[in-house]
């Protein structure tokens, strides 16, 4: 037996032992001690915003997609609020943006439009820099195993209308105490893409092959408006014609998805981006509220790790391009941070349970073929207001409300410059070698996380102690390897023995383990399987 395996074999014999005692205590819940909360999260008022954009006019639920009257009636929504907090507009056209020639009657009568406005800061020196927080306003239409039943009660809370709450809650404290620097406000449309823009209805899900574009895309891209790609359209065509000078950002804070605890019991958010940065990630740890049961916990990851996703910020990251004619970034672009609370067992209907089976394979590989994950007990469920997890959403936004704020009146963060060349010397070089000591030290201080919030009692996490067990075999393994690399890191060689750990391995955990979620009454196991990503690992 290599000895990888005999390791790993020892670590869940070890661990098996011990977790038998939560399993003989979960057999009997009156021995478990369960938490507790007197705060009721549905009526705070985060929630009170996120209720005014998942449900329309008519009091149903509101998926909002793009160049639909639910897209609209939440863009007023936003509006509306944004002008009663005495924010001031900075749009095109007061508080909106509208994408050019995408204002079509009968296709998309009001246009694929941003939101955005902004709050003064107080510092005569600061006031003239901004700090945005970004969030996209609308939402998918349910794919993966719902798709062929239509957008049903989802309203999409989760992708992306809790960021947007949050966004909002942000706008509601600081117009009564503005910061030194000021705060952008921008919320994004047709971030979801030209699959998404114009609802999907069964006939014409019968009637399209796969992958094909909704009527309403299709009709856009016939007309010449927009590309026939899938790419976030509102930020992208504000970034190239943008309403304020891009140099004056000095921080892009990106929130897509918030409103999940990741592990239960042991809330989290990925922090994704610092790495392009230097003195990003410091400068966030030294301002995060301090590690205790009240705040969201901040974990570390490279933007490399989910590559084949996109994000609102990409259009001044890694895919800027300067526009003929505005005025380039001198930096190649901002700093920025793109936040995201793994809860993809309900991301656009169950599309995602590729993630499942990527894990499971991942974990088969590890252990030499000897031991696996129940692949087949993974759940999807739909994304609406019931399946939401509203104290999720409170502690995380009463976590970044105040690190936003110390953030702005941080005269630091002038001095911080986006190098793109991070990513470049990534994608340059082979096996992932251009990974650094920090990452291998982030990704061993987020799998020391995991399975500190792994080895609580399965009536608190949620999750099956079987999956629980094996996965906690898997962090002790992946943390002990990192202990070593770090311990003997060489410029030289350092990188490459990091490659080899797989480091986009910690995101497919953190990704997967809601596929096993068994505090979600809605859950559903996927027919036949959960299914395989072709492209491999996100």
């Amino acid at each position: 037996m290599p000895l990888t395996i005999r390791f790993l074999a020892g670590v869940l014999v070890t661990l098996y032992l011990f977790d038998a005692v939560h399993a003989f205590r979960e057999s009997f819940p009156w021995l478990s001690a369960t938490t507790s909360t007197s705060l009721a999260p549905e009526k705070t008022k985060v929630s009170e915003y996120l209720n005014m954009i998942t449900i329309d006019g008519s009091g149903k639920p509101n998926p909002r997609v793009t160049c639909t009257e639910g897209n609209d009636f939440a863009r007023r929504v936003v509006v509306r609020e944004l002008e009663s907090l005495g924010v001031k507009p900075l749009g095109k056209n007061g508080f909106t943006f509208t994408v050019p020639d995408t204002m079509i009657p009968d296709v998309c009568p009001e246009g694929i439009t941003n939101v955005i406005g902004y709050i003064e800061g107080t510092d005569p020196r600061l006031k003239d820099e901004y700090i945005m927080w970004n969030a996209h306003l609308d939402g998918p239409n349910n794919e993966g195993p719902s798709k062929r039943e239509g957008n049903l009660e989802t309203d999409n809370s989760y992708d992306d209308a809790g960021a947007v709450a949050v966004g909002l809650l942000m706008a509601a404290e600081f117009s009564k105490s503005p910061p030194a620097r000021s705060i952008i406000f921008f919320f994004s449309d047709g971030e979801e893409g030209m699959l998404n823009v114009g609802s999907k209805t069964q006939s014409e899900w019968d009637e399209m092959p796969a992958n094909a574009l909704p009527a309403t895309g299709r009709r856009l891209c016939k007309k010449g408006v927009i590309e026939c790609r899938n790419y976030p359209i509102g930020f992208k065509a504000w970034a190239s014609n943008p309403t304020v000078d891009l140099e004056k950002i000095k921080l892009l804070v990106s929130a897509d998805p918030l409103g999940s605890p990741g592990i239960h019991g042991s809330d989290f958010v990925a922090l994704i981006g610092a790495e392009a940065t230097p003195g990003l990630l410091d400068l966030v740890k030294s301002v995060w509220p301090s590690e205790s049961a009240a705040a969201t916990r901040p974990l570390f990851v490279n933007r490399e790790y989910v590559k084949n996703n996109y994000n609102d910020a990409d259009a001044l990251t890694r895919d800027y391009r300067c526009s003929a004619g505005s005025k380039c970034l001198a930096g190649g672009g901002i700093p920025y941070l793109w936040l995201a609370q793994p809860g993809f067992h309900k991301y656009h209907g169950g599309a995602s349970g590729y993630i499942a089976s990527t894990i499971s394979n991942a974990y088969w590989q590890a252990t030499g073929g000897w031991v696996s994950l129940p692949v087949d007990e993974a759940t999807w469920a739909l994304d609406t207001r019931k399946n939401f997890d509203y104290a999720a959403l409170v502690k995380v936004a009463n976590t970044l409300i105040p690190t936003l704020r110390t953030l702005a009146d941080a005269a630091r963060l002038s001095e911080l410059h986006y190098d793109p060349s991070v990513y470049q010397n990534i994608e340059v070089k082979r096996e992932m070698m251009g990974y650094s000591l920090q990452d291998a030290k982030n990704n061993k201080e987020a799998y020391d996380f995991m399975y500190y919030a792994l080895s609580k009692s399965g009536s608190v996490t949620h999750l099956p102690w079987v999956v629980a067990l094996k996965l906690k075999g898997l962090c002790w393994y992946m943390s002990s390897k990192l202990e070593g690399i770090i311990a003997g890191w060489d410029s030289s060689t350092g990188p490459e023995a990091l490659g080899k750990t797989f480091p986009p391995l910690l995101t497919g955990l953190a990704l997967g383990l809601d596929f096993w979620n068994s505090g979600d009454e809605s859950s559903q196991r996927f027919a036949g399987g959960p299914g395989v990503d072709p492209g491999g690992l996100r």
